[in-house]
């Protein structure tokens, strides 16, 4: 209760008209005010206002107009900490001086680790950048609400406060390793080399024709002597499937009240993000497939960056009361998929898990993993 009482007392002093410099020459000129009893002091009271009413016209004068923008921020992983860069620019006619720049955060999901900036001038026309450093603390999609700058000049007398909004998001993607623990040994189980066309080096693709070219598609399939002939974007078909897809199936669902479901949803989800980072690695193909109210379907494919989309869709992914009829999820799922995907199925509890042995998935390799308890189960 006392931190927060003492942030609010520091925010409510950051948005106060008056510096300290001002609220010093205010408590000055109460005190002049004894010249009411004491004619003395007359001359001093004037001396205090005048000042004081010149530095206020000079701040009003010399008040920046700016515009400002936050640059591209990257996905952001789940407790790291990131640079926020903002470019400021002056449109006005005059020099912006002494000016002090705070990013506001959102309540939950961002720390700040450095909010505060400096700008000791900037002339008219000129851009400058200001980096924050702020941390995650929590995965989802969060806004950068404003930039709040106060211009102190002349002497930081006042505080002239201007707010520019900024509206732009930040995801927060679930933390994950890579060839750790149990995503080492899903990513092994898998078998990347030969899901990514790797394993056979006696065995060549034949290549039969080129066809229309669709956003998604691997730059190494890419037909560029067709592309240049036909003046049209085009790719290569091959006889064989070169471009296998990894199916990463995410159990989402909450079947039972519990205070550790949070953490288990986050473990899920955090081996599904390692998976999914390392397969992008290696160029291939994934398809993601979210099981909560609904079922949810990702085909990377037909995406610019496979890798960015599926991991805003981990990150957006909420803790929702469902039940789940496997039998019947499973018959749909299965008909979205190709006839020899791998399938690479992540579920929260060994109920779930238990459920997936009497799965007939045909000529698919199939990897369960149960995130609570930490046991593996691999079927053909």
């Amino acid at each position: 209760m006392l931190a927060g009482w003492i942030n609010s007392l520091r925010t409510g002093l950051s948005h106060s008209p008056f510096t300290v410099t001002g609220r010093l020459l205010a408590l000055s000129a109460a005190f002049c005010l004894f010249a009411i009893v004491e004619a003395t002091l007359i001359s001093l009271l004037s001396y205090v206002f005048w000042l004081v009413l010149f530095g206020f016209g000079l701040g009003m004068l010399y008040r920046p107009r700016l515009k400002v923008k936050v640059r591209w921020v990257p996905l952001v992983t789940n407790g790291h900490s990131f640079p926020v860069q903002i470019e400021v620019k002056n449109i006005g006619r005059l020099g912006g001086y002494d000016l002090q720049c705070t990013l506001e955060l959102p309540s939950a999901g961002l720390r700040g680790i450095r909010l505060t900036q400096s700008i000791s001038a900037i002339a008219p026309g000129e851009t400058m950048t200001i980096d924050f450093m702020v941390k995650a603390e929590r995965r989802g999609v969060f806004e950068l609400s404003k930039l709040a700058v106060a211009s102190l000049f002349p002497l930081s007398f006042f505080r002239f406060l201007t707010l520019h909004p900024l509206k732009y998001p930040i995801t927060v993607i679930p933390s994950y390793e890579q060839e750790q623990g149990m995503v080492g040994e899903i990513v092994e189980g898998l078998d990347v080399d030969h899901v990514a066309g790797r394993s056979k080096k006696n065995s060549l693709l034949e290549y039969i024709g080129s066809r229309e070219f669709r956003p998604g598609v691997p730059v190494r399939r890419w037909d560029f002597a067709s592309w240049a002939r036909l003046a049209t974007p085009s790719v290569r078909e091959f006889s064989e499937g070169s471009d296998t897809v990894v199916a990463v199936v995410v159990d989402a669902a909450r079947r039972r009240a519990s205070k550790s479901r949070a953490e288990t949803l986050e473990a899920v989800l955090s081996i599904a993000a390692g998976i999914i980072a390392q397969l992008d690695s290696t160029q291939q193909s994934m398809f993601l497939v979210i099981i909560g109210k609904d079922i949810q379907f990702t085909d990377g494919r037909v995406v610019a960056n496979q890798r960015d989309e599926l991991m805003t869709r981990l990150a957006t992914v909420e803790d929702e009361a469902a039940g789940v009829e496997w039998f019947l999820a499973w018959d749909r799922i299965l008909s979205e998929l190709p006839a020899d995907a791998t399938i690479a199925c992540i579920v929260s509890d060994e109920q779930a898990a238990a459920s997936m042995r009497d799965v007939d998935c045909g000529a698919r390799n199939l990897i369960v993993r149960c995130a609570e308890p930490r046991v593996a189960m691999k079927t053909n």
